[in-house]
């Protein structure tokens, strides 16, 4: 779960979707990320979260461009010693369920902003981080860590709470700018019985 992942990575930063804000309040092992960005009205419910060692200067959310739906990417500029870094969580639409609010039009519709808000970064550093909910997605001006680093794992399984089933898709990824240095990704599966399995970079900041 997500203590024995935090134990055993030691994260500087948490990109969370499906966050639950009192169940993160109650977790110890997060103490130590004391700035957060906590958001009831984003993603699927019951939100969306980031948590950081680094002081949240600055935050937001992407607005769905048809204006009717929850926003998909929530977004912090963070204090990373002298330099400014945005992050972001994302969570795309699925593309079945609700054919109102789940579907492949609208996923697409979900990952054609956010890439365009990372054309918009203007050349800082960032890392955006989530689920795509598609086998298939790039941000052409960021490039996907777990590609950069030669580990690209699947991350979903059909069946949550069954840690020991192996992961059949990758619908998950960690997109960072060119000067973010990537040291290694991975993929802890075991660790989480979510459907879901996190994905774990080890970055480095330029700091020019």
């Amino acid at each position: 779960g997500m203590a024995a992942l935090v134990g055993r990575h030691d994260p500087d930063i948490l990109l969370i979707q499906e966050a639950d804000p009192p169940a993160i309040a109650a977790c110890g092992s997060l103490v130590g990320l004391a700035h957060r960005l906590l958001r009831a009205d984003a993603g699927y419910p019951p939100g969306m979260a980031i948590l950081s060692r680094f002081e949240v200067r600055e935050s937001g959310a992407l607005a769905d461009p048809a204006g009717r739906r929850r926003p998909r990417l929530i977004w912090a500029r963070l204090g990373v010693d002298d330099v400014d870094v945005v992050v972001g969580s994302l969570h795309a639409a699925a593309p079945v369920g609700d054919p109102r609010l789940d579907n492949p039009w609208r996923r697409a519709v979900n990952l054609r902003a956010i890439a365009a808000f990372a054309a918009d970064l203007a050349g800082r550093p960032a890392i955006i981080g989530g689920d795509t909910n598609t086998l298939r997605y790039d941000i052409p001006e960021l490039r996907d860590a777990a590609t950069v680093a030669g580990r690209r794992a699947r991350t979903w399984r059909p069946i949550g709470g069954a840690g020991w089933l192996p992961a059949i898709a990758r619908l998950d990824r960690i997109f960072v700018t060119p000067d973010v240095e990537v040291i290694h990704s991975l993929t802890p599966c075991r660790i989480s019985r979510s459907d879901h399995c996190p994905v774990v970079a080890r970055l480095r900041i330029s700091h020019g």
